[in-house]
């Protein structure tokens, strides 16, 4: 873990603040049995092990003014602005699942989602179009067209690719 701060003041404190980097290596973090990589006919409910590992670092800056302008009156404020990201290192990710399905490698609870390309806009283009494993009897002109990501033939929740940023700091 590292934590390098620097604080400041000018005008006889009257402005003042400070600046803050950061960044950790936490490792041994816990993951339960459900989220290892064991395969179904293991049998049994998989064991919890400390083998995660997350990258996180960031910074904070903050800004305060604070000045006297008269007898028991002051006129103060306060500005802070924070970045942070974090990366899973490690996650017991099945070695042979491709890398954009891994979690490693990516913030943590990535958001996922499918891509899109386009509209349907006849009943041909949808009667030629990839199918869904899920409500695909409710498709209809004009729904999206969804990408088959990894290109076996259906819809399925592998064909969503990591998207946008995480609501994890």
């Amino acid at each position: 873990k590292l934590d390098i701060a620097l604080d400041y003041a000018f005008f006889n404190g009257a402005l003042a603040g400070s600046l803050d980097y950061f960044t950790e290596n936490r490792t041994n973090i816990l993951l339960a049995g459900r989220d290892r990589a064991i395969p179904s006919y293991f049998g049994a409910t998989p064991p919890r092990t400390n083998m995660g590992e997350v990258d996180t670092k960031g910074y904070e800056l903050e800004l305060r003014w604070n000045k006297p302008i008269a007898y028991d009156w002051r006129l103060w404020g306060n500005v802070f602005y924070t970045h942070a990201s974090n990366k899973i290192i490690e996650r017991d990710d099945p070695e042979l699942l491709p890398e954009y399905q891994k979690q490693a490698n990516k913030a943590i609870n990535q958001a996922r989602t499918y891509v899109d390309y386009g509209y349907f806009n006849t009943w041909d283009e949808l009667y030629a179009s990839t199918a869904h494993d899920a409500l695909d009897a409710e498709r209809m002109p004009g729904n999206y067209i969804i990408l088959d990501y990894d290109a076996d033939g259906v819809i399925t929740s592998f064909d969503q690719v990591p998207y946008g940023f995480s609501n994890v700091p």
